[in-house]
């Protein structure tokens, strides 16, 4: 959860593993702090499009973690409010890397068969 100004409010254990960094690291400190400048740019501008629009926001992204490694990962962002009228965003980020490979995986197989099956001319 952000506020506002792009600030972390609340993450969990499986979203600190991206940056490698602890939970109390991350709270307060905004994407800039942790991220590649264009990466952290990028889901700023996605928070600012909820903040504006109201809508949620679904996108598949390129997400570097804490460890250099890039992963694929579905993120929804939706805006919501507290008692005191004041508004956040709530993201959650899902990890699809290992599907991706194993499509991926899939795909070459069906090509390779249908090269296999296919009369030399």
């Amino acid at each position: 959860m952000k506020d506002g100004k792009h600030r972390f409010l609340l993450v969990n254990d499986s979203f600190c593993r991206f940056p490698g960094r602890c939970r109390d690291e991350l709270i307060g400190r905004t994407d800039h702090d942790f991220f590649p400048k264009e990466q952290a740019e990028l889901c700023q501008a996605m928070d600012d499009k909820v903040f504006a629009t109201g809508e949620e926001n679904i996108s598949e992204e390129e997400l570097g973690d804490g460890k250099g490694c890039a992963h694929t990962v579905i993120i929804k962002k939706a805006l919501c409010a507290n008692e005191a009228g004041e508004k956040h965003i709530v993201g959650i980020i899902r990890d699809i890397s290992e599907q991706k490979k194993l499509a991926q995986q899939l795909h070459q197989r069906r090509k390779w068969r249908r090269s296999e099956r296919l009369p030399e001319g």
